[in-house]
Parts: C-alpha cells; sequence; structure tokens
C-alpha cells in the first residue's frame, strides 16, 4: 500500500468530517466480528470513522496505528478515541471511489 501524501490525506480529512462513526472497537479489542465489519466498509465506502473504547493506559495514535495496520488501511487522522482509515476498493466502480486528487 502507497502512502498517503499530505495533500490526500487533507482531502480525506475534509470528507471525513461529514461521517458518522460507523464502527466501535469495544474494550475486548478488535474482534473477528468487529474486523469483518470494518473489512466491509472499507471495501464498500473506501474512507470510516471508528470509535475506539477510551483507554487512559494506552496511547490512542499508537492504538489506531495498528488497527489500521491490522485492516491494511492507511491511518488518516486521529482526533481523540476516533480515527479515520482508508483503503482503496478493489469492487468499487472507479466513478463511484474516492478522488484523492
Amino acid at each position: 500500500m502507497s502512502e498517503l501524501t499530505g495533500k490526500q490525506k487533507r482531502r480525506l480529512k475534509a470528507v471525513g468530517q461529514r461521517l458518522p462513526d460507523d464502527v466501535t472497537v469495544g474494550r475486548q479489542g478488535l474482534t473477528e466480528g468487529v474486523r469483518r465489519r470494518i473489512e466491509a466498509l472499507l471495501e464498500d465506502r473506501e474512507l470510516i470513522k471508528v470509535r475506539m473504547a477510551a483507554d487512559p493506559l494506552a496511547d490512542r495514535k499508537q492504538s489506531a496505528r495498528s488497527l489500521a495496520e491490522e485492516v491494511k488501511a492507511e491511518l488518516v487522522n486521529v482526533v481523540g478515541w476516533t480515527c479515520l482509515l482508508y483503503r482503496e476498493s478493489t469492487t468499487l466502480p472507479r466513478e463511484q471511489r474516492l478522488r484523492l486528487e
């Protein structure tokens, strides 16, 4: 997966501001059901917002990076305990894909 440029991240952040939280990762972490939901949403939408359970002992940015690695997505942004993930879809028609430029 290629690294997103600053311009592409700014574009995705702008689009992501209007998105609702699509998935919540609870205290149990990334369960198989949550992983499947994230995978399906990334394939259908390419850009999703994920809320993580607040853990005072964890580093939220590191938790978000680990989550992105687990689902093979790019971490676009972290605000509080919510992160924005992007992965280019392989099934969406080209005209329905997000334009990064």
